[in-house]
């Protein structure tokens, strides 16, 4: 018996069935690029956008990463 409370295959599974993956992948990631921008362009918020920079050893993508 499967002990899994998910049944049936992964969304990632199903998009590339549908050849939507990449596309969705993609889109995915440029409105995730375009909510760290407004995220940091707020006034009187810390420069969030300093602080994921690569420079500063850390990536918007994995922003808990160690410098």
């Amino acid at each position: 018996m499967n002990s899994s409370k998910h049944h049936g295959s992964s969304l990632d599974d199903f998009l590339k069935d549908q050849d939507l993956f990449e596309q969705t992948q993609a889109l995915a990631i440029k409105e995730v690029a375009a909510w760290e921008q407004s995220e940091a362009a707020k006034p009187g918020e810390p420069h969030a956008a300093e602080d994921l920079s690569p420079a500063n050893g850390r990536s918007s993508r994995y922003p808990h990463s160690p410098r």
